[in-house]
């Protein structure tokens, strides 16, 4: 049997050897993200807008299930069920029988006929049984089973079985007859008889008349299931567990009395019991449903009930959360009766109206989110972390702020994602859960951003994992001496020689889970602080700060550049050193000076533009309230390196090139060769500013054959035509 969603959830919090955490209900709440071609670009906030952090959370609820939900207790066992309950039910009546001959003086020849007869009286009861479930499951309301329904044939008493025997075999001949006041009469005479001469019989008599009368005199039904129960905790036999099917009975008794409350209480202890596991979870789901949609049911008595409390708060939360289309107001109307039930409890607070709160957030009803959200307990991080977007939705980022601080205090570092997903597929690989409390401290960033908190944010996000929203604080926004004094204060001041992790360099654009230790991330704004230095200009207070692979390159064209403008040199030898650093910014320059993110994009190795700048923050239509501050902007626009375009370095390598050149002589191969390898870092990307060494290379060297290839084809020369390397 396939148990539906509902009750398999049910089951993993109220059956004792499987106290899983019920939280997985919640699967909404879970994120993975799917990449489609190109760079596997992961979730960054800063570029996000308010979505980024109105985006529904990930609840921490293991420690709240275990401590509310703890395990129902029941004295009584059900008896698996080791083969059909025909079969079995034999066994047992034959068990008891054998049994109850040994204590009375019969011959071992009278107890083998007895035997023999009663097995089989209860063999023709069997083989009749098994025959009635076969026709009933072949007759269906949409195609009846022409054949005729099966009758008991008739069978006579045994001659010298126990009376308690014989009383209830005619009892069960009348029931199966459908003759219900004979079987009626027979199985209350049995009860009539003295405790010691009904000791096998009596708890299969008081359940079968408890089950007659279920739906017709459920009061009376009541009466017969609790007797059942006395009378095994006072020593009757119980061969069939009939003590633990009973609960599930007087449960149904009392669902036709409109007793909600106590029914869903013997449910739950049936579910303890082990006894039909799948069926009390359907039963429950049913009385919750039947109690909620009806107007008239006073639902404070579930309220106050703790164990009823929680299961119709959970069935609640998985309603919510498996809405299909948006919930109208009948829809509605079951949660908003509840809420009212909860607030007349009376009761201080319960955890289990949070997983309530965020289904009724994600449906969109956040006034129905705030509401429940006052019943939650105060100490709570999952309240304070929805409370923060509800404020957020309000308006109050004042409150949203610190109700979002005291949830980042909350939420233990070490705790690991709690919803369970699938193995990403091979189109998903690159697909990785956020550790809820790095969500946490991600949207605790983006408030403190706006807040002007420069420093600050950048911190909590590097911290947490989110190196592109960090890093876009520590090249845009933070000044390049502000930036300096933050390494100095975390890491070190003396500045020593480190090497890159040329992983992480590689994959820095996909970090995503666990965040970086302390000595990557110094590497990494290190290296960051050094190119950005660079491009101010500031080429000896860089050098300590880049990597040790890269301090050769940046000493040769530092050194280049102060050469080739040192007076005290020849023309020539000035020519040939400035050549040297233009070619060096061209071909290194997105390691030497390249911006991390806008606009040469070095996370992704300057191939993709994607990620947080400006510009987006500006610009996203998403974005009311997280918009980037005038304060903000202002100093993301002062740090734009100069010119701000995509590849800037080749615009500093193309100035660096015509510097040089200048030096050089005209009608010379080697100027013209030099012209030509200049114009072609620009030519395809920005043909207006490659035009100067054109029109360089016609007039200067026009009797070269650089010079008149490029007269003839009015642009320049295809790139076959020029010497590799040129050197001066």
């Amino acid at each position: 049997m396939i148990t539906p969603p509902f009750h398999r959830k049910l089951k993993a919090v109220l059956i004792p050897k499987a106290i899983r955490p019920w939280v997985l209900i919640m699967a909404m709440i879970t994120g993975t993200w799917l990449f489609a071609c190109g760079p596997h670009f992961p979730n960054w906030l800063l570029s996000e807008g308010d979505q980024a952090f109105l985006q529904s959370p990930w609840l921490h609820f293991k420690s709240e299930i275990r401590a509310l939900l703890s395990a129902k207790r029941s004295p009584y066992k059900a008896l698996p069920a080791r083969k059909d309950r025909p079969t079995q039910t034999l066994e047992m009546a034959l068990t008891d029988l054998s049994h109850a001959l040994e204590s009375v003086v019969y011959t071992q020849e009278d107890r083998q006929v007895i035997l023999r007869q009663y097995k089989e009286r209860r063999e023709v009861i069997r083989r009749y049984r098994q025959t009635l479930e076969q026709w009933e499951s072949m007759n269906q309301p949409w195609f009846p089973n022409p054949n005729p329904i099966p009758e008991l044939e008739p069978i006579q008493p045994v001659e010298g079985l126990p009376e308690e025997f014989a009383d209830y075999l005619e009892g069960a001949i009348a029931y199966h007859q459908s003759q219900f006041p004979e079987a009626l009469e027979a199985w209350q005479r049995l009860l009539k008889l003295p405790a010691s001469q009904r000791h096998f019989r009596s708890t299969w008599a008081l359940y079968m008349l408890g089950r007659m009368q279920v739906d017709t005199a459920p009061i009376e039904a009541t009466k017969y299931f609790q007797e059942l129960r006395r009378g095994v905790q006072e020593g009757f036999s119980d061969s069939l567990g009939l003590a633990a099917a009973s609960l599930g009975w007087e449960a149904r008794a009392a669902f036709n009395l409109k007793q909600y409350n106590q029914a869903i209480t013997l449910y739950l202890e049936q579910c303890a019991a082990g006894q039909d596991e799948a069926s009390a979870h359907q039963s429950i789901e049913r009385v919750i449903r039947t109690a909620l949609n009806d107007p008239e049911t006073d639902l404070l008595p579930l309220a106050k009930d703790q164990a009823s409390r929680s299961v119709v708060t959970l069935f609640l939360s998985y309603r919510m959360a498996e809405a299909q289309k948006p919930l109208q107001k009948t829809g509605i109307d079951p949660f908003e009766r509840w809420l009212k039930a909860l607030e007349r409890s009376g009761f201080n607070s319960d955890p289990l109206v949070e997983p309530l709160a965020l289904g009724a957030y994600r449906r969109g009803l956040f006034e129905l989110c705030s509401e429940y959200l006052r019943l939650a307990p105060t100490e709570s991080l999952n309240r304070a972390w929805l409370a923060s977007k509800c404020a957020f939705r309000e308006g109050d980022l004042e409150r949203a702020y610190k109700e979002l601080q005291f949830a980042a205090r909350l939420f233990p570092s070490h705790e690991s994602v709690i919803s369970e997903q699938p193995s990403p597929s091979e189109s998903d690989t690159h697909s990785v859960l956020w550790m809820p409390y790095q969500r946490v401290q991600g949207e605790l960033a983006l408030l403190t951003l706006h807040r002007g908190d420069y420093v600050e944010a950048m911190e909590i996000l590097l911290k947490a994992g989110y190196w592109m929203d960090g890093a876009y604080i520590a090249e845009q926004v933070l000044s390049s001496s502000e930036l300096r004094a933050f390494i100095d204060r975390e890491y070190t001041i003396d500045r020593q020689p480190y090497d890159l992790d040329q992983n992480v360099q590689w994959a820095r654009a996909l970090t995503m889970g666990e965040p970086w230790p302390n000595k990557t991330l110094e590497g990494q704004l290190r290296y960051l602080l050094a190119r950005r230095l660079t491009r101010e200009g500031s080429l000896e207070e860089a050098l300590n700060d880049y990597p040790n692979a890269l301090k050769p390159s940046h000493l040769e064209r530092w050194a280049g550049i102060r050469s080739g403008r040192d007076p005290s040199l020849s023309v020539a030898q000035r020519a040939q050193a400035l050549w040297a650093a233009a070619r060096l910014t061209r071909y290194q320059g997105m390691e030497l000076m390249g911006t991390e993110l806008a606009p040469d994009w070095g996370v992704h190795g300057g191939n993709f533009q994607d990620g947080v700048s400006i510009e987006d923050r500006q610009q996203h239509l998403g974005s009311h309230r997280l918009k980037p501050t005038t304060e903000e902007t202002a100093r993301a626009l002062k740090s734009q390196p100069t010119p701000n375009q995509r590849w800037h370095y080749r615009y500093v390598a193309s100035d660096l090139a015509w510097e040089a050149i200048a030096l050089m002589p005209d009608e010379d191969p080697s100027t013209a060769e030099a012209l030509c390898e200049a114009g072609s870092w620009l030519k395809v990307k920005d043909p207006q500013s490659a035009d100067r060494f054109y029109k360089a290379l016609v007039t200067r060297c026009s009797k070269t054959a650089l010079g008149q290839a490029a007269a003839e084809l009015r642009w320049f020369p295809p790139s076959s035509t020029i010497a590799s390397g040129t050197d001066l």
